[in-house]
């Protein structure tokens, strides 16, 4: 059994299952809980925190203490560990400002584009070494666009001397827009799975 306090960074639904990603408040490691060793998301049950209150879901900045039966990496999300079921145990929170002591200073957003190539990973061509990054962009602007009647949530950003375009999953992208000088302009970005053959960079967390 691995016992982890984790400060919890993104949360994100699809498809009725949790994506939920944090950092290891001792040494700020990544820990992105699964329920597979094939990272499977999270049902709801696995995303339920307790206190002195009682059970809740679990929140982004709450600081949670997790237990997991192993870590399980994958050649493209390293960080994932299997839960053991239990409810994870709440112990208090950060505060935005807290936020700056949690970033990651990488050169690039792995390369520059929206998405990266399986094959590329695969063949050894690419090296993940984290699938989770939390930075502070620049020019920070968050478009609900629609197409064939399906609205996609797309925000677009500045890292370093790159300018992106990304997909997002932040459940409270909506309340969001318009807001952008409001913000603090830190975003938790994700690789996920594979998808028609690549790995889209995804926004699962805008602060």
């Amino acid at each position: 059994m691995i016992s982890v306090e984790v400060v919890i960074l993104a949360k994100s639904i699809k498809h009725k299952q949790y994506c939920v990603a944090g950092k290891c408040v001792a040494n700020g490691v990544w820990v992105r809980p699964v329920a597979s060793k094939d990272g499977a998301e999270l049902q709801k049950s696995n995303v339920l925190i307790s206190n002195n209150y009682g059970q809740f879901e679990a929140k982004p900045l709450q600081k949670v203490i997790m237990n997991f039966v192993q870590h399980a990496p994958l050649i493209f999300q390293p960080e994932n560990f299997v839960v053991d079921g239990e409810p994870w145990r709440q112990n208090y929170k950060i505060n935005l400002s807290d936020l700056e002591k949690y970033l990651d200073k990488p050169n690039d957003i792995w390369g520059s584009g929206d998405k990266i190539s399986a094959e590329a990973i695969r063949l050894g061509l690419m090296r993940i070494e984290s699938s989770l990054y939390l930075l502070r962009v620049r020019n920070l602007l968050l478009e609900k666009l629609y197409f064939q009647g399906r609205s996609r949530r797309r925000v677009k950003l500045s890292y370093g001397c790159i300018d992106y375009d990304l997909s997002s999953t932040d459940p409270d992208f909506d309340s969001k827009i318009g807001k952008e000088d409001q913000l603090e302009s830190i975003v938790c970005i994700s690789l996920g799975e594979v998808f028609s053959g690549f790995h889209f960079k995804i926004v699962a967390a805008i602060y």
